[in-house]
């Protein structure tokens, strides 16, 4: 038969992996928060790396439209 030094030293490591349980969950919904967080975080990064896509096209656009203008410029100059 189990002595009460053994029951309790049963119920003390019952009542820790009990806290451990607990504790996993919390890590667990912690990952999960983190996990949406990253997800939302690459939607956001995403966005912002279109919109930069977006700008150097048009900055590109009018480098070219700059260049177009000098040329004509010059054109203009040397006709004069």
């Amino acid at each position: 038969m189990i002595g009460q030094y053994e029951l309790e030293r049963i119920e003390r490591t019952v009542n820790q992996n009990r806290d451990r349980l607990h504790e996993l969950d919390s890590l667990r919904s912690d990952v999960g928060r983190l996990e949406d967080s990253l997800q939302e975080a690459r939607c956001v990064t995403e966005g912002l790396r279109d919109e930069l896509r977006t700008m150097q096209d048009q900055v590109n656009e009018m480098v070219t439209q700059i260049h177009e203008l000098v040329g004509n410029l010059n054109a203009n100059n040397q006709t004069i």
